[in-house]
């Protein structure tokens, strides 16, 4: 810590003798040299011209030199008005013209001397110090000539021009360069205020990055171009960091500890299998120069794995180092298998009850026929439902395996509408819903019709229990200059916020208005429906207005 400029002042006697309290040059360091030059000539003239010590002048003129030496040194001139400081240099002025006077002629060069008080005086009050200064030479310098004390000589008439205006020179030299000199100050003093306030910003920044990147979950590292560490933020990943540096500094092989040490790893590609090379690590990665996004890895961690997702950019160019941040997925992506695992093992449970009542529904129109009763309206609606929910099974072990089987075929989309409007009848009855088919006609579409209804009346189920009483309205057109063809479902009902209408297409999610309600579901209508749509090379959208309605668009090529 350092020294206080008091305290250390109070410890130095002699700097604060020389330099003032406040570090300037003080009022007795002004006034030495012309005290020490004057003793120096007194000590030179005495011994040639003993009379000199006879004159009261030559004599009072020491005096007063010795006592302004003296109040130099005991007045404490910062504690008093700026212009009491001029007191000490008037004090040279008026030696000077006293030992100049009384020297009897011997040292008429002596109001040369009249330089220090001159500079003295530029040095404390710059301009108006050189005035003062200038009548103050004069008086020194002419007041002997003009009185008669010395002989009038072409000698003294030029001493009495030149000696004042070398004064000048030198007063007006000294206060130009010391207003120089304060204007640089102040500027190096506004500087460094700039360079702190800066330096405290920089502290504040650098504090507030330390504790965001601290409070996030996601490891955060910054490497320079050359794979040096620069930053983490998680003790983990620090302890890295110290391996790197030590590998380093130790001469091992730059593959050691140019990637924070990421090569002594146990590292695999998202198939927990192969093991992923040095060179393609995420870090290393990095440092080649590449940006990616989600970087799927696993790493080996006390016997078992733990996957991570990687996302590298660059810190402000590519030359100045990469940033990567990790972050651990092993229970998102161990959700989600057992999300799948969940509905492929419901799919096939439902696949044995399904196929029986399709079967019993066969053999029941069979004895029917044998009994010559005939075929019933309800038995074909039983076997119609059965068939759905077995393509809805098929579909959702498809949507599990992320591969959904079509087989598709050239058919017309208005007959395969109506057939979907025609089946949803019944619920849109028991929601009081009126369902408006305006599909249009002879519109082809190259599709798989039981795959494809089961999207579509996923969609429909949708608005009618989720769009509250009134009309659904199902439209069919001609889109994109009739290369492709739109089927869009339009309600009027609440509609969806804006945070739920990003996750509709989410498997399994139901918004937090779906679970108030009275309507039963696992949210997976949608997802379901997407699958269909996309593995066709078509798109389903949703857009939605709160206290509007919702339009569901599904856009398929055209045959």
């Amino acid at each position: 810590m350092p020294t206080p400029r008091s305290a250390h002042n109070e410890a130095d006697p002699l700097r604060l003798l020389f330099l003032g309290a406040e570090g300037r040059t003080s009022t007795f360091a002004r006034q030495l040299p012309l005290v020490l030059t004057m003793l120096v000539i007194g000590l030179l003239f005495s011994p040639v011209h003993p009379n000199l010590l006879a004159d009261g002048l030559f004599v009072g003129g020491f005096v007063v030199l010795l006592v302004s030496l003296i109040a130099a040194m005991a007045v404490p001139w910062e504690t008093l008005p700026p212009w009491l400081s001029l007191i000490t240099p008037l004090l040279g002025f008026l030696a000077i013209g006293m030992v100049g006077t009384g020297s009897l002629g011997y040292l008429d060069a002596l109001g040369v001397l009249c330089i220090f008080p001159m500079a003295t005086m530029a040095v404390s009050h710059q301009y108006r110090g050189v005035a003062l200064g200038l009548v103050c030479t004069l008086l020194v310098v002419g007041v002997p000539i003009l009185s008669g004390a010395i002989p009038l000589t072409a000698l003294q008439l030029s001493t009495l021009l030149i000696i004042p205006l070398v004064a000048l020179a030198i007063g007006l030299a000294v206060a130009l360069a010391v207003r120089h000199i304060n204007a640089q100050a102040t500027s190096i003093v506004n500087t460094s205020r700039d360079l702190e306030a800066a330096v405290r910003d920089s502290e504040e920044q650098s504090a507030l990055l330390r504790s965001v990147l601290g409070a996030v979950d996601v490891g955060v590292v910054a490497i320079a171009q050359d794979g040096t560490p620069i930053l983490a933020n998680k003790p983990g990943l620090q302890t890295e960091f110290d391996a790197a540096a030590a590998a380093k500094n130790n001469g091992e092989p730059i593959e050691n500890w140019y990637a924070m040490g990421e090569a002594r790893k146990e590292i695999f590609e998202a198939d927990q299998i192969t093991p992923t090379p040095k060179e393609n690590r995420p870090l290393a990665r990095a440092i080649r120069g590449e940006s990616y996004s989600k970087l799927l890895f696993w790493v080996n961690s006390n016997g078992r794995q733990l996957a991570f997702h990687a996302t590298s950019r660059p810190i402000a160019s590519p030359s100045s180092g990469y940033v990567v941040a990790f972050s651990e997925v092993t229970q998102l992506l161990e959700a989600a298998a057992a999300q799948a695992s969940f509905a492929a093992a419901i799919s096939h449970e439902l696949r044995t009850p399904l196929t029986s009542i399709l079967g019993y529904t066969d053999l029941l129109r069979d004895r029917l026929t044998e009994a010559g009763l005939g075929d019933i309206e309800e038995l074909g609606v039983i076997e119609r439902n059965a068939q759905r929910l077995q393509q809805q099974v098929e579909t959702l072990i498809g949507t599990a395996q992320a591969s959904i089987n079509l087989a598709p075929l050239q058919t017309d989309l208005a007959t395969l509408i109506e057939s979907v409007v025609a089946g949803a009848q019944h619920l849109a009855v028991t929601r009081h819903v009126t369902l408006n088919n305006v599909a249009s006609q002879q519109l082809e579409v190259h599709v798989d019709p039981a795959r494809f209804s089961t999207a579509l009346d996923a969609v429909l189920a949708n608005a009618i229990k989720y769009g509250g009483q009134g009309e659904v309205q199902i439209r069919s057109m001609a889109d994109d200059g009739g290369a492709s063809v739109r089927i869009e479902i339009e309600d009027h009902g609440p509609g969806i916020e804006l945070d739920d209408l990003e996750r509709v297409f989410a498997q399994y999610y139901r918004s937090p208005a779906a679970l108030a309600s009275t309507v039963t579901g696992f949210g997976l209508g949608l997802s379901i429906a997407k699958a269909i749509i996309d593995a066709h090379g078509g798109t389903l959208t949703v857009s939605s207005t709160p206290g509007v309605g919702t339009v569901a668009a599904i856009t398929l090529p055209q045959a």
